[in-house]
């Protein structure tokens, strides 16, 4: 048994955001991993047609779980839902799950926040900042606490051109900006956001931000550790390949392209872009919940321990070489109902970008809108395009931008790892080979995001074959047009039309004499 595996055995886990992605891939982990522990105490929220037990079974059927079920088919009988929402006091929960939870958790994986990058502000600070406290209040009663884990963002101080592994301070206290939630109206909240959320990508960084100061500021004697990813892309690993089913990060940019909405993006092309695997991310979830013990026994004391978790690969990986393999690959793995081919371009030149965007984004959505209004059908396009470039506002602020990162405790981290769990809880990306991995996450998109079958592979290549001949026949014409045009000012276009004619009557000379020879 590793080292890992030792410290959950017979220890019970309290995990927040279950129901989203890694939250799925987190508890998965542990049960394979670490078939020793006690219970996994989960928090879902009840919605209206389905309690939290109807949830859970709909969940454990989910293909990340295919592999557990395998080898323990049993492993359900670990999991112990617990009705609540981390938006109320004590999370929502009964008197006898609180209590349960009070006597019986020793880890806690903070997992549920509002990641969307165009949540609104309120929202944010409801779930990421508030939310946080109400976990951090429960767990401050827990009376065999060992090991607290918060998922962060290593975005949540995008605001630093260098980002160290420490908690900033921020501009205004969390306290003033949850105050001012609650009196002012979503009107005027809305009003002045921009202002209080400058510097920062969204409100999910900014809000992140907040919630870390929260906890350096009002429960840092608990046994504390902030994980920071940078973009969570889909699974390197386990529990298998290309597991993805998030619709947030890269992947929203990354169905734009395959389905031949994005053609420029705006950004630096050089810039890094900070992609990491998800089960790395698990896995370094799990490690520091084991590590922060350690850390209490050498040093005597606690304190808040934080982790930025980037890639270290030995080939750093740009935007535009993100960009380049993934309109490659989905050219040869396309998406269904592909409406251009997958080809995009990165510029940092504000007037390259605001022509082509023009081009190969406004013009195109007003005519198709035009045409469908000619044809009797519902306009569509230009709701779908302003959707669009608000999603590329978005990412512009990672694109254009690039930051120097401080990883050092993380690479501490990796080096107290046994061997044996640096094969079992590996989060080393050194050896990550990018065009490889960049193929399986767009492969991952297209299975379990847009929920497409492989079956539909065939039928996807003809039709985007099909616009491939379209685009090169009306290119020709075009072409055409352009040097019969010019012929009659030029002199020069006037000779290449007298050839392009020429030829055109010699081929169609020929053809009644290859359909005679056809037909002996």
């Amino acid at each position: 048994m590793s080292q890992i595996q030792q410290f959950f055995a017979g220890r019970s886990i309290f995990i927040t955001g279950f129901t989203g992605f890694l939250g799925k891939l987190v508890v998965s982990k542990i049960l394979t991993s670490c078939p020793d522990i006690e219970f996994i105490y989960i928090l879902i929220r009840k919605k209206s047609y389905h309690d939290v037990h109807d949830r859970l079974t709909r969940i454990l059927e989910s293909k990340v779980f295919s592999k557990l079920k395998e080898g323990n088919s049993d492993f359900h009988e670990k999991l112990v839902p617990l009705e609540g929402d981390v938006r109320e006091p004590d999370l929502g929960l009964n008197a006898e799950d609180k209590e349960t939870l009070i006597n019986q958790t020793s880890i806690v994986i903070h997992l549920a926040q509002v990641s969307n990058c165009d949540a609104n502000l309120k929202d944010a600070l409801e779930v990421n900042v508030n939310g946080t406290r109400y976990v951090f209040e429960l767990a401050k009663q827990m009376k065999q606490l060992v090991s607290l884990v918060h998922l962060s963002s290593v975005y949540s101080n995008c605001n630093h051109p260098t980002i160290s592994e420490m908690i900033y301070q921020p501009a205004y206290h969390p306290n003033k900006l949850l105050g001012a939630s609650e009196w002012l109206s979503d009107a005027v909240f809305k009003d002045i956001e921009g202002y209080l959320m400058k510097g920062f990508a969204n409100s999910f960084t900014y809000t992140k931000s907040l919630s870390e100061f929260i906890i350096q500021e009002q429960f840092s004697d608990l046994p504390v550790s902030i994980v920071r990813p940078a973009i969570i892309g889909s699974t390197w690993h386990e529990p298998f390949q290309d597991w993805i089913d998030s619709n947030t990060g890269v992947v929203p940019i990354l169905i734009a392209s395959g389905k031949g909405y994005l053609r420029v993006l705006k950004g630096n092309p050089k810039s890094t872009a900070e992609l990491i695997p998800a089960d790395c991310v698990v896995n370094t979830l799990i490690a520091t919940a084991w590590y922060r013990t350690l850390l209490v026994d050498e040093m005597g004391t606690s304190l808040v321990r934080v982790y930025n978790v980037t890639n270290n690969a030995n080939r750093r990986l740009t935007w535009q070489f993100l960009e380049q393999i993934v309109c490659s690959s989905f050219r040869k793995n396309p998406l269904n109902s592909v409406i251009r081919i997958p080809e995009a371009s990165m510029t940092n030149n504000s007037l390259v970008y605001t022509v082509k965007n023009g081009l190969f984004h406004v013009l195109p959505a007003y005519g198709a809108d035009i045409i469908n209004l000619l044809l009797g059908r519902s306009p569509c396009y230009v709701t779908t395009m302003d959707k669009f470039l608000k999603l590329l506002n978005s990412i512009q602020f990672f694109t254009c931008r690039d930051w120097k990162i401080d990883n050092s405790n993380y690479k501490e981290l990796m080096s107290k790892l046994s061997s044996v769990d640096k094969k079992m809880f590996g989060i080393d990306t050194s050896c990550t080979h990018w065009p490889t991995y960049i193929e399986g996450l767009c492969m991952g998109v297209k299975q379990h995001v847009v929920q497409e079958s492989l079956s539909d592979l065939p039928a996807a290549r003809v039709s985007i074959n099909r616009i491939r001949w379209s685009n090169r026949f009306w290119n020709v014409v075009i072409f055409l047009i352009i040097i019969r045009l010019a012929s009659t000012r030029l002199q020069w276009a006037k000779k290449i039309w007298t050839v392009i004619l020429k030829l055109a009557l010699y081929i169609y000379g020929k053809i009644p004499k290859m359909a005679t020879m056809g037909s002996q």
